[in-house]
């Protein structure tokens, strides 16, 4: 029992660290064992950064919240091999906008967790409005919230992850989140600890 205890809360951690959510960039790099090139992007428009995914670089994007909704952060990642190629296209892209970076867990220790997720085409990736994204549930210190969009093959894959103190914010968190992204289908995850898995 114990030892089932220490893995969900593992698998809750992974969940909703943004320190541990590029799949695709760990998964690269594990045989290397380097850790992947995150960059922080500066961007008037959200909805610029799916340029990214129509570049030759392999990037997963990430907008997050880590504690009050007002502030998004938006962070784009590539396995460590692709660190001169991606830097060469966030300059052109984002000149003076980025910065290398070390991502903040947003982890509520003691807290409550879930998970959503979609798969979709590249055309509909083109209609989704990253701007109207709904993190205006997150209001309180302790609470955050992350959406995670990769390529994965010809499709692209969004998973998005909150936390909170209680299950009634948590509640609040997600119905928002998923509500904005209905364009993709996005649901509620039936297994939240498989999801919390792709992240580690």
């Amino acid at each position: 029992m114990e030892s089932e205890s220490l893995l969900v809360a593992a698998a809750t951690a992974a969940a909703v660290t943004t320190a541990s959510y590029m799949m695709i960039a760990r998964s690269a790099d594990k045989r290397q064992r380097k850790s992947p090139f995150t960059a922080k992007i500066e961007a008037d428009d959200i909805n610029s950064i799916k340029e990214l995914f129509h570049s030759s670089a392999p990037f997963s994007v990430e907008i997050a919240v880590h504690h009050i909704g007002r502030n998004i952060s938006i962070y784009a990642s590539v396995p460590a091999k692709w660190e001169t190629k991606a830097k060469q296209i966030l300059d052109k892209a984002y000149p003076g906008r980025w910065s290398e970076s070390d991502v903040s867990v947003i982890f509520h220790h003691g807290g409550e967790y879930d998970a959503a997720s979609a798969n979709f085409s590249k055309s509909k990736l083109d209609e989704i409005d990253l701007g109207a994204i709904d993190f205006s549930a997150v209001n309180e210190i302790g609470e955050g919230a992350s959406v995670l969009i990769q390529k994965e093959g010809s499709d692209f894959a969004l998973y998005a992850v909150a936390s909170a103190p209680s299950q009634f914010q948590l509640r609040e968190i997600m119905a928002s989140l998923v509500g904005s992204l209905k364009k993709v289908d996005c649901r509620m995850a039936r297994d939240k600890a498989e999801i919390a898995a792709k992240f580690q």
